[in-house]
């Protein structure tokens, strides 16, 4: 595949992924979510909690942990989202509008 499309194709996945995740930082749609809520409150209760039973050095490790768990969940995220663009656009199959283009994209696109 041109590399030109390639790129394109990938920032426009990127873009669009960050502009989704900007967005969700104002949207109350997560916090209605009952395990959401429960998840968060749990994780707060927790960290307190460790904050005043372990030492500072173990804390921050603790802390640390935690922001490394989060970046990997944000990169797992951004992969599945891309994969999932990928195949939204290129499975239609069931729309009959598979050409020879579509299917030499995708096999590109997973290489």
């Amino acid at each position: 595949m041109n590399n030109k499309i390639e790129n394109l194709i990938d920032n426009a996945i990127k873009s669009e992924f960050e502009d989704l995740e900007f967005k969700s930082q104002d949207s109350t749609e997560l916090e209605n979510e009952n395990i959401y809520k429960e998840l968060i409150e749990e994780q707060n209760f927790i960290l307190k909690n460790l904050s005043s039973l372990v030492p500072k050095e173990i804390y921050k490790l603790i802390k640390k942990f935690d922001d490394i768990s989060l970046s990997l969940s944000r990169i797992q995220a951004q992969y599945f989202y891309k994969r999932g663009v990928i195949s939204g656009l290129t499975n239609l199959r069931y729309l009959g509008e598979v050409t020879p283009e579509t299917i030499a994209l995708k096999e590109e696109i997973y290489k």
